[in-house]
């Protein structure tokens, strides 16, 4: 079932995040979807070779529920989990709506052989050409990945995976907030991320329930927040385009308020309070090319926008 709501076209993409593990998001929700495994939502795709993940209610020692009685992607509906396997399936977010926050959740539980075999979650920015492991991987501006494993949870080959046993329903939460420029990534396009769902045991590994997905989830959520609140406040950054600085004015000051600096791949570059009317800001050691700024208030979200250098 999907929810939307109408958006402006011209906003960059852009939330809020308060506190690293607390995930609050700060737009209006413009979208959610289930994303039901049968039928198979569109946005989930299991590759042909597949002979790990199936689709129902596993009936097998340790894995005869799901999270919510709907059917659920498991490594074998009767058997445990195949020797050898590195089988996937892949959940793609397009840039289909206008949202500037997302997060994705699912319901989980594991049974393997404890630091051989296990279940991880790749990202690719690309298409699906380069992956990284999603503890390695930063999409966007910032992140929270709540009930992910960590860099030190890992199987053979050093490789960070949920490994061992669970024992219960364990939720999963993926948080982005995101920079997509609206001039390169428009309503209706195919461009997004996509989510590999790997699961990797080995030659000689004792064979035991695997991996149960259940229940996922996709919240979006549009730019709003602060920005409606100051939005008749005056504030002006130029020039643009720049060369070896720039300007912040502000006709109607208030405290508390920082300038952020990100690079496209939204790495933070600056992060400077502001403490009067105007502020000159020098970017004379950055390359030439496009960037994009913040300036928030108490955390407040309150004004967005691209910086051109020259």
């Amino acid at each position: 079932m999907k929810v939307l709501a109408a958006t402006s076209l011209f906003l960059l993409l852009i939330g809020s995040v308060y506190g690293q593990g607390i995930i609050v998001p700060h737009g209006h929700l413009i979208l959610k979807d289930s994303l039901a495994v049968y039928p198979l939502n569109s946005w989930i795709t299991i590759p042909e070779s597949n002979t790990a993940w199936e689709i129902g209610i596993p009936y097998k020692s340790g894995m005869n529920d799901t999270y919510d009685g709907f059917p659920a992607l498991v490594t074998g509906l009767e058997n445990n989990y195949p020797l050898n396997s590195s089988d996937y399936f892949e959940v793609k977010i397009p840039y289909m709506y206008i949202w500037g926050e997302g997060i994705l959740s699912f319901w989980h539980k594991y049974d393997t052989d404890s630091l051989k075999d296990g279940g991880l979650i790749e990202l690719s920015r690309d298409g699906g050409h380069t992956w990284a492991n999603l503890v390695n991987s930063k999409f966007g501006i910032s992140c929270i990945y709540n009930g992910l494993y960590s860099s030190k949870d890992t199987i053979d080959g050093g490789i960070p995976a949920f490994t061992g046993k669970s024992d219960s329903w364990q939720k999963v939460e993926l948080y982005w907030w995101w920079m997509a420029l609206t001039h390169t990534k428009s309503a209706g396009s195919s461009d997004g991320i996509i989510l590999r769902f790997k699961f990797i045991s080995g030659a000689n590994s004792k064979q035991k329930g695997g991996w149960e997905i259940s229940h996922f989830e996709f919240n979006g959520y549009d730019v709003s927040g602060g920005m409606d609140y100051f939005s008749n406040k005056r504030i002006l950054v130029s020039p643009n385009p720049a060369n070896d600085q720039i300007k912040i004015s502000i006709s109607d000051f208030n405290s508390n308020l920082i300038f952020r600096l990100y690079n496209q791949n939204g790495s933070k570059l600056l992060d400077i309070p502001l403490t009067m009317n105007s502020t000159t800001i020098s970017i004379k050691n950055f390359a030439n090319g496009l960037y994009i700024y913040t300036i928030a208030q108490d955390k407040v979200l309150i004004k967005t926008g691209q910086i051109v250098k020259e």
